[in-house]
């Protein structure tokens, strides 16, 4: 339960930084990095893997290509695995989003 407050709170701190999108731009492919090469090496609870996965779905907005190419080629493969499964999702949670 003190993971779930940890973890909402974090999302919230998220969503105070994406306001700073121009500031945070050069940094923020590194903290996608941080997060799911955390993500690649231990087992997380469902309530908190969804809370995690928004928060990668907010960093990744503000991402742009250069920053997803580089994390491809400087992550593990295993990593970029994960990273390819969580941009998938993104790119169709943001088709529907957009779509309504």
């Amino acid at each position: 339960q003190k993971l779930e407050v940890c973890s909402n709170n974090l999302e919230r701190v998220v969503r105070e930084i994406t306001q700073y999108s121009t500031e945070v731009n050069k940094i923020v492919h590194f903290t996608v990095a941080n997060i799911v090469e955390a993500l690649q090496q231990t087992t997380v609870y469902p309530a908190i893997k969804s809370v995690i996965e928004s928060i990668v779905y907010r960093l990744l907005d503000l991402c742009d290509n250069y920053c997803l190419r580089h994390l491809m080629v400087a992550l593990p493969p295993a990593t970029t695995t994960l990273l390819k499964h969580l941009h998938n999702n993104y790119n169709t949670y943001r088709k529907f989003r957009d779509a309504t």
